[in-house]
């Protein structure tokens, strides 16, 4: 039987944890943003797809190098 100290833990761990990954997430993402507005940086979407393309392949180049 599961005392209910640790199933009050298991539920808040169960909230908790997805709303943290959201945060980070959310943090990485304007920590990218604020990057590419500094340098001007980029991968266009063509670029991306294309490489993305090939991974699994014995044809996988390095990644696209970023540009302005």
């Amino acid at each position: 039987m599961i005392s209910s100290h640790a199933l009050a833990l298991e539920a808040i761990e169960s909230y908790v944890a997805p709303k943290e990954a959201t945060m980070k997430w959310n943090q990485d993402a304007m920590a990218a943003w604020h990057d590419y507005q500094a340098t001007g940086l980029h991968v266009t979407h063509d670029e991306l797809d294309a490489w993305l393309g090939t991974w699994g392949t014995s044809n996988e180049p390095a990644a696209p190098a970023c540009h302005v």
